[in-house]
């Protein structure tokens, strides 16, 4: 039963945070760069995200920020952290 306590902490870590992508506009960054609907944002650059203004910040920060620069997301999608290299200004997600 140990081991089955053990597992069920670190689903539960992982599922229960993040922001879950609902759409992925067509032929947007986020499509092209391979993000899906069912993903969940739960890190950009480093930065954990909990919660929908989180990543509304964090998006707004990057989106201003005259640089190309692109932000390393890291998603969950079926248990498995993803990272994602992508530019924020033309991300085509919805949250």
């Amino acid at each position: 039963l140990g081991e089955m306590d053990a597992v069920y902490s670190e689903l539960c870590d992982k599922y229960w945070h993040g922001v879950k992508i609902r759409t992925v506009a067509k032929n947007s960054e986020a499509e092209c760069q391979g993000l899906r609907v069912g993903d969940s944002v739960v890190e950009i650059d480093g930065i954990p995200i909990d919660e929908r203004l989180e990543l509304q910040v964090a998006l707004a920060v990057r989106y201003y920020t005259p640089s190309e620069k692109e932000s390393v997301f890291v998603v969950l999608r079926n248990g498995r952290r993803v990272s994602v290299h992508m530019r924020a200004k033309h991300l085509g997600i919805g949250y």
